[in-house]
């Protein structure tokens, strides 16, 4: 691939002046950068944009040839771009669903023929694998653009691809926190309509110089999901590569960007989202491609490779990344079919591979469910053309060693390559199958995956080391990587063996025991049943006696827990008993098991005791409902134990001897990450010793990814201690608010709703939290809430919730904003509360007590004064979080309001212009509104704005936005004109420009702060 950036200079090392360095500094720094490899143009307009892209569209499609018999635009119908737009959406942007985004731009456009009588098929960007350079790339600064109710909006620098805007770069200076450009991108999407072609960008990438993540476009209901997939970019050895200029020297550079957009970037159908690569996911794909590619002689035999990527870090996606690219590659620069065949070791895996590709890409995959299918696909590939063929690898070793299959098929192969991508090899090392695999294929392409590669010190007399089989490891990314990357959490065990329980002897006793403890503490490891958990047992006769002893106990203490079953029925036989009898209670109570979560799930079922079960879509079925935490606990012997992800599933509970890759592999089943409340994920052993567990993840690299609860327990009790503070401040808070928390429903405003609101949302998180400790007692502390108290503080927060959507409401009304959803607005509003643009309740109080007297009727003038002079501020949530408002401003605004009220009055008076006991509140809404008036008239010529009305609109839009967000809001709405004027007016101390626009609009910002809270302008 042809990189620009190649011979970039080398790094210097980082000085004070690059510390202080602004933005503006910055952005030119990557301005410099981009244009060694895209031409630089300007953009100040949509009509701008629009122009552009047709202009670049042609171009790009006449000279890629996409189209032979196109050469020309006049070739096309008048109304082409009405067409193209249609195609697009770009006209019914509320219906534009982030879908469309994904496959819009990558299956292109029919259009019509200037007679239309024919159409061309042409394209919006060059995909096809290895043609990445064949597209026109540009890159503009300082993107002024207007959104569809006519604000003016301004990007720091957008990458296009044949005229079609595809990434936003956002930068703030050095010493800044990236979150403020994280935060605008947020902003963009939430209050702003794009320009109708920016609705079409791939991803964004943020950056303040020092730290540079990048992330995909979502929908706007997703926008709370970017934080969880904002990712860093790595070399080879997994080394981030955080500084602005290396990023984009190695991620946008233009041959890179569109392998990102066409490779790396895939459409999620479950989640509904698009999802992007990970470096280490990316490299990896890379790593095995050009193994994969290398050019094979007629001497050559197999070509093999494995990757070694931590249980947890994707490597299902990767693993699809990897068949896509590699049938991308074989289709363009073969004139043969290549198989790409995907293979498991078992029929559940095989089964969730098949559902996993699919939700990627539908019909991407062609399932097997007998050898005689694969066999005939095998004998005729054209016919799953462009799919991957997902099997178990023991169907094909049956087409090896059978004569009826490999007479017929293994002679086409001699000299025809084959890819088989083999997930979790660790589980198909015995060798014999895998040495006969390789000579039947001898110019098969062998690609490994697994989390666990067997070693010297994991090997068994029955298996093969990973690089005696596969080669030479291509790729690491450790359990210790994820980890440091966020991609997974660590997990804690609880040992809870015969040394708890030293009494009970008898196996059945112990069995009741273990039973009694996981009800006990399931609640409080499930963080209120908001997770859910794996049973795991040693065989399937254990595994009925535990399933039948915990319906026993759920139903005798009436819990609401809902539990399953699950096993390959035929996998284990207990050798001193009957095959035949063993099979028989083995089937028996499969159907039983069946039955009951029928009776769970599908209550209007009808269910016979001769049910003919069928397992792979009862297995499906389970799998799903663990997902979706609808079953909160599974009992497994060895399903479910490998390749099962699910990110509500956080504990695993193991009466079963592991160790090693089967100890790593069942662990790793409760590290996916989800959200702030699943900080761990809990093992509960009781029988794998802490010496195997330590060893385990030694080997596997895993450091300070396990925690032993019992071996680190001064590490654990201090951080219980932590959290015992913090619960105990919460309680506070809480008995705080809940002694008066119906006379704030009643009568409080919106900064003390949603205060309550805030602080029950804290109390339920600490709460959850310090419960999961085995020291949380509930007796060491005074305070804490009974259920029915509980339960009562909950039916309040809740009405509270509802008198916010009142005044939310209201504030809405008032709003200009219409197209925003009411779904919207209430999140805007709850998670606004700290917001310096959000109105103080101090002066809210004072403005309604104001309004309140004035409205009284047959009130004496001197009467009147005296009451307004009496109104004194509640303590009581007071004050703002602003840090730049003090409370004796605060306090100076509302004296001076009421102070120049009673002036009025005064004058008025002398004036002969109040009669005796006149109702007063016409007057103080007239005075007040002049105030307002004057005030803006002063500040908008102040501001150098070109009418009053602009500074007006300002002022309601801040409603809109959280502080950093307005700010850019502000700047955006500055022309070069005003800036220059108002530097004039400033007598023109400073050369620099943008030193007055940001001085203007920090000027701007803090005057709507002010003008806010004394006019109560966000009720």
């Amino acid at each position: 691939m042809n990189n620009p950036y190649a011979k970039s200079h080398k790094k210097q090392p980082v000085t004070n002046q690059d510390i202080k360095e602004s933005e503006r500094v910055l952005q030119n720094k990557c301005i410099e950068r981009l244009k060694l490899g895209y031409e630089e143009i300007k953009i100040t307009s949509n009509e701008d944009v629009i122009n552009n892209f047709k202009k670049q569209f042609i171009k790009y499609n006449i000279e890629n040839k996409i189209n032979a018999d196109f050469h020309s635009e006049d070739q096309l119908s008048q109304d082409w771009f009405l067409e193209l737009k249609k195609h697009l959406k770009l006209n019914d942007a509320e219906n534009l669903d982030i879908k469309d985004i994904y496959y819009n731009l990558r299956k292109g456009v029919k259009l019509n023929n200037c007679d239309k009588t024919d159409t061309f098929k042409l394209n919006f960007i060059n995909k096809n694998y290895q043609k990445w350079c064949h597209n026109k790339f540009q890159v503009a600064q300082e993107v002024l653009l207007e959104d569809a109710y006519g604000a003016r909006t301004r990007y720091d620098i957008v990458l296009f691809v044949n005229g079609l805007p595809v990434v936003l770069i956002e930068l703030k200076q050095r010493g800044e926190n990236i979150d403020r450009a994280f935060e605008d991108i947020q902003g963009y999407l939430k209050n702003t309509k794009f320009q109708p072609f920016f609705q079409y960008l791939q991803f964004f990438v943020i950056s303040n110089g020092t730290e540079t993540q990048y992330f995909a476009n979502q929908n706007q209901n997703k926008i709370n999901e970017f934080n969880k997939s904002r990712f860093t970019w790595a070399k080879d050895d997994n080394t981030k590569i955080r500084e602005i200029v290396p990023f984009i020297n190695d991620f946008l550079s233009p041959c890179r960007l569109v392998q990102i957009i066409s490779c790396y970037l895939i459409y999620h159908q479950e989640r509904k989202k698009i999802m992007i690569a990970q470096a280490h996911q990316v490299r990896a794909v890379e790593k095995l491609m050009a193994i994969a590619t290398i050019p094979q002689n007629d001497k050559q035999n197999n070509i093999c490779s494995h990757i070694w990527h931590a249980t947890g870090s994707g490597k299902t996606l990767t693993a699809y990344f990897l068949c896509r690219n590699l049938q991308q590659y074989f289709h363009r620069n073969t004139n043969e079919s290549v198989s790409i065949c995907f293979l498991v070791h078992s029929r559940d895996l095989d089964i969730q591979t098949i559902d996993e590709f699919t939700s990627y890409e539908k019909d991407s995959v062609q399932e097997i469910n007998s050898t005689q299918q694969l066999f005939d696909i095998l004998k005729n590939p054209h016919g799953s053309y462009g799919q991957i063929i997902v099997s178990t690898i023991h169907k094909v070793d049956i087409i090896v060693k059978e004569k009826k299959y490999n007479n017929n098929i293994l002679a086409n192969y001699k000299k025809k390559p084959i890819v088989f991508v083999i997930d979790e090899c660790h589980h198909s090392q015995s060798g014999e199958m895998h040495t006969r695999i390789k000579q039947a294929f001898p110019k098969g392409i062998f690609l490994a995956l697994t989390g666990t590669p067997i070693f010297l010190d994991n090997k068994s007399t029955t298996l093969k080391l990973t690089n005696e089989l596969f080669g030479k490891c291509a790729h690491k990314y450790t359990l210790l990587n994820a980890l440091n990357d966020e991609v997974i959490i660590p997990c804690r065990t609880f040992n809870r063996n015969e040394s708890d329980n030293k009494s009970n002897n008898k196996l059945r006793i112990r069995k009741k025991w273990i039973v009694d403890y996981i009800l006990k503490n399931f609640t409080k490891y499930s963080n209120g049943n908001r997770y859910n958990a794996l049973f795991a047992v040693d065989t399937i006769h254990d595994l009925i006696e535990y399933y039948m002893l915990l319906k026993d106990e759920i139903k005798n203490a009436n819990l609401d827990l809902k539990i399953a079953a699950i096993y390959s029925q035929n996998s284990q036989i207990d050798n001193s008993k009957n095959q035949s009898q063993v099979n028989q209670k083995q089937n028996s109570f499969f159907t039983t098991i069946y039955q009951d979560f029928c009776k769970i799930f599908y209550p209007k079922q009808k269910i016979t005791n001769d049910i003919n079960v069928d397992q792979e879509k009862f297995r499906r079925d389970v799998a799903q409902k663990m997902k979706d935490n609808k079953i909160n606990l599974l009992l497994v012997v060895d399903m479910f134990l490998t390749g099962f992800d699910s990110r509500r599933l956080n504990a695993l509970y193991l009466d079963k001897n592991l160790t090693y890759h089967t100890l790593i592999q069942a662990f790793a089943r409760t590290i996916r990450k989800d959200n702030k409340d699943k900080e761990y994920g809990n093992i509960f052993c009781f029988q794998t010793d802490v010496k195997a567990q330590t060893d385990a993840f030694k080997l596997f690299e895993g450091h300070n990814v396990l925690i032993h609860s019992k071996k680190s327990k001064e590490d654990l009790s201090e951080e219980y201690l932590k959290r015992k503070e913090k619960y105990q401040e919460i309680l506070n808070k809480v008995q705080e608010i809940s002694s008066n928390i119906q006379d704030t429903i009643d009568q409080g405003s919106p900064f003390q709703l949603k205060k309550i609101v805030k602080i029950y949302q804290e109390y339920t998180d600490i709460k959850n939290r310090i419960q999961q400790f085995d020291e949380y007692n509930s007796a060491d502390f005074n305070n804490e809430l009974s259920p029915l108290e509980e339960q009562k503080l909950i039916s309040h927060v809740n009405l509270v919730k509802k008198e916010i959507k009142k005044f939310k409401k209201k504030e809405d009304t008032k709003t200009k904003k219409k197209s925003m959803s009411q779904e919207e607005a209430n999140s805007d509003f709850d998670q606004s509360y700290d917001s310096s643009l959000k109105l103080d309740r101090q002066i809210i109080w004072n403005i309604e007590e104001i309004t309140n007297i004035a409205q009284k009727e047959g009130l004496s003038l001197n009467e009147f004064k005296e009451e307004i002079k009496n109104i004194q501020p509640s303590s009581s949530f007071g004050g703002t979080n602003d840090s730049s408002v003090s409370s004796n401003s605060q306090e100076q605004e509302q004296e001076q309001i009421i102070s120049d009220y009673i002036e009025l009055l005064d004058k008025k008076e002398k004036q002969g212009q109040l009669e005796a006991k006149i109702p007063y509140f016409e007057i103080f809404k007239d005075w007040l509104e002049h105030k307002k008036e004057e005030e803006l008239e002063q500040k908008y010529e102040e501001f150098c704005f070109d009418s009053k009305k602009k500074l007006k609109h300002l002022i309601e839009e801040s409603n809109m936005y959280e502080d950093a967000i307005f700010k850019s809001v502000i700047e955006n709405q500055l022309l070069p004109q005003q800036v220059s004027k108002y530097a004039t007016k400033k007598g023109n101390q400073y050369k620099n420009l943008f030193f007055y626009n940001d001085e203007l609009r920090e000027k701007i910002f803090s005057f709507i702060v002010s003008f806010k809270r004394k006019y109560a302008m966000n009720l």
